[in-house]
């Protein structure tokens, strides 16, 4: 019997392991983009093909995050200022799009916010004074800090309206809009997609982008208009995994890449953020010009996307369009058969002083000492690209210019198909879905730690000694117990547990004169309901840096005071065991640490609730302030225990 036990157990501890390899699997396969495997374009084997010719190819820039505040780092502005001049100047592309968060509008301290006019001139003055509209097509639209504390578009606190770019031409920060380059060999979309909700509360609940149904809908109208072009580019400023539409996704399917910001880029732990969706598109992230000063240049060459991400002040500048790299191909909105076909290998080489020379490396091998400059930015090489036609290979190009500068570019391609895979951290950091993730993690905390307290109610102290695994296990559960069946303990921390899930945690000034009410799931403000994200992960930071110390704390000395008791009565058992003593100190000690960092990390919550959104939200906000009231009776309760 017992071995027939063991083996059942076995083989259930198998199941498991083989059932969690397959998730992993699958989600490596998700989130590295290898399990991509789709149709290809339509003409993917049809002409032109890339040649030595400067045409079907045109370029264009990304910047993001620019930043420009009234009270700190006036180099930003100093920084745009020279990238209209020179950068624009020298890679001169067909257009500049600007995703967002155009301005600050922080203030001295980084907690409150609001539109400042002082920025939004800096901004538009750095656009008018290098007449930068001459130079190219410059297309902004509004990050979350550009909406922070905006009650209406049309209102005056919405400066993006007056001093943008694309603003005064009609689109004012809500419906899509749309921007269509026409070239004698097609025709190319960029649609920009504003998913700031309207209206717009101060921070930090506006993280996560939220569009409502009439903006899906508009959405949607642009992407049947653009099924025709060429190629579709879509463009915002939050990424699709921090969104409280995930659906909106599918607005991917009339385009070929998703360019955005907002995420910068996790102070320089992830410099690139690049993902594949399991359909094909591309998303890229471009880390932030705050404080990186990055930009992106990209290019469509014979309707094959490629990009290159680089910073302010780093020339010359290289961008191989063909042969593509292969961690970024998109086989059904890229020919990418025409790279098998092409006579010659394309780069474009950036630099305010004329390349000197230009040399071709392929998988080690130099192919070409001097590459040829065609006209404008684009060099080529010749090649076989038979020589190349099965597997992953590694393409290297050198430049140099007449002032000395030096760049090097290395890339991965393959022309039958082959992925390598994406970095994992980027990808996962795009594609999940944190608005559901962070719904699931608050759920199943609330579960474990309120719940869960409740459930135990129905337990016996003694009767789960021998089922747990070890001593301190057995030790704490018990410790649960106690509290659990400890009324006058139990109530308070239970039910005040419960208003966190479901009542409003502040009433207060969320905008400008415009009172609001925030609950876990959402907020309500100038009668309309803003869909919970970020609060959500505020209220898992409320769980486990709050209700679960205080849970612990209680249950602790619950059982302290349950072996005080024992004590009285066998007084002499206890007074020689100095050890004993002197653990119980340290033990008391961690556990008063413990309670005193919660309190002060619910009091340091209360300052910024103050701070940020008034006196009437410090003082109408059950959650935060009066929970330190709990806190003080539960403490006062706890060491002076009312027998049930």
């Amino acid at each position: 019997m017992a071995i027939g036990l063991r083996g059942v157990l076995s083989f259930i501890l198998l199941l498991i392991i083989l059932s969690l390899s397959w998730l992993v699997a699958v989600l490596l396969d998700y989130y590295t983009g290898y399990g991509v495997s789709l149709k290809p374009h339509k003409r993917t084997n049809s002409a032109p093909f890339p040649n030595d010719k400067l045409e079907n190819l045109f370029w264009f820039v990304q910047i993001s995050d620019i930043h420009i505040s009234k009270y700190r780092a006036h180099q930003r502005a100093y920084d745009l200022q020279q990238f209209c001049n020179e950068n624009i100047d020298v890679i001169q592309p067909v257009t500049v799009l600007a995703t967002g968060d155009l301005t600050d509008a922080k203030d001295a301290y980084k907690l409150g916010s609001m539109q400042y006019k002082e920025e939004w001139e800096v901004y538009h003055n750095v656009l008018k004074e290098t007449q930068v509209e001459k130079k190219t097509k410059w297309i902004d639209l509004r990050g979350n800090h550009d909406a922070f504390d905006v009650p209406s578009l049309s209102g005056a606190e919405n400066f993006f309206k007056d001093y943008s770019m694309t603003g005064p031409e009609g689109y004012k920060g809500s419906k899509p809009y749309q921007y269509v380059y026409h070239t004698k060999y097609g025709s190319y979309a960029f649609n920009g997609i504003d998913f700031n909700p309207d209206p717009g509360p101060k921070r930090p609940f506006n993280f996560f982008g939220h569009v409502d149904q009439e903006r899906i809908n508009a959405m949607e109208k642009l992407a049947d208009t653009s099924n025709s072009f060429n190629m579709t580019i879509w463009f915002g400023h939050h990424p699709f995994s921090v969104t409280t539409t995930p659906s909106v996704r599918k607005i991917l399917r009339s385009g070929a890449v998703y360019l955005c910001g907002h995420l910068h880029t996790l102070a320089e732990v992830v410099p690139r953020m690049y993902a594949v969706h399991t359909d094909g598109h591309l998303e890229l992230e471009l880390g932030d010009w705050l404080d990186t000063r990055n930009y992106r240049v990209l290019a469509i060459d014979h309707d094959i996307f490629s990009f290159v991400d680089v910073r302010l002040n780093t020339w010359p500048i290289i961008l191989i369009t063909n042969p593509k790299d292969a961690h970024y191909a998109m086989p059904p909105h890229e020919p990418l058969g025409r790279m098998r076909k092409s006579t010659h290998i394309r780069f474009l080489a950036f630099s305010p002083a004329p390349i000197a020379s230009a040399t071709v490396e392929i998988d080690g091998s130099i192919l070409s000492n001097v590459a040829t400059h065609v006209k404008g930015p684009l060099f080529v090489c010749q090649w076989n690209p038979d020589v190349f036609s099965t597997g992953i290979h590694s393409i290297t190009v050198k430049v140099k210019d007449t002032a000395g500068r030096t760049s090097a570019r290395t890339q991965l391609f393959s022309l039958d198909g082959s992925r390598p895979t994406l970095d994992l951290i980027p990808a996962f950091l795009l594609l999940t879905d944190f608005f559901t993730l962070g719904r699931v993690l608050f759920f199943a905390y609330f579960t474990v730690i309120v719940l869960g307290l409740a459930f135990m109610r129905r337990c016996h102290p003694s009767s789960y000694q021998g089922v747990l695994l070890c001593g301190l296990l057995s030790r704490w559960w018990n410790r649960l117990v106690l509290l659990a069946l400890t009324n006058s303990l139990f109530y308070p921390l239970f039910f005040f547990g419960v208003y966190t899930a479901i009542g409003p945690w502040f009433v207060g000034e969320m905008m400008q004169g415009h009172i609001g009410v925030l609950f876990v799931h959402g907020m309500y403000l100038k009668q309309h309901w803003i869909p919970g994200s970020l609060s959500y992960y505020y209220g898992l930071m409320q769980l486990v840096l709050l209700n679960l110390p205080l849970t612990l704390y209680l249950a602790y000395f619950v059982e302290v005071n349950n072996r005080a008791s024992v004590k009285l009565h066998h007084k002499s058992l206890f007074d020689s065991n100095f050890h004993s003593s002197l653990l119980g100190f340290l033990q008391r000690s961690v556990g008063h640490f413990v309670f005193f960092f919660a309190l002060i990390w619910q009091m340091s919550s209360c300052y910024n609730l103050l701070y940020t959104y008034g006196v009437m939200s410090f003082l109408l906000s059950p959650a935060k302030t009066w929970s330190i009231a709990l806190m003080l009776y539960l403490f006062w309760k706890v060491h002076r225990p009312v027998q049930n």
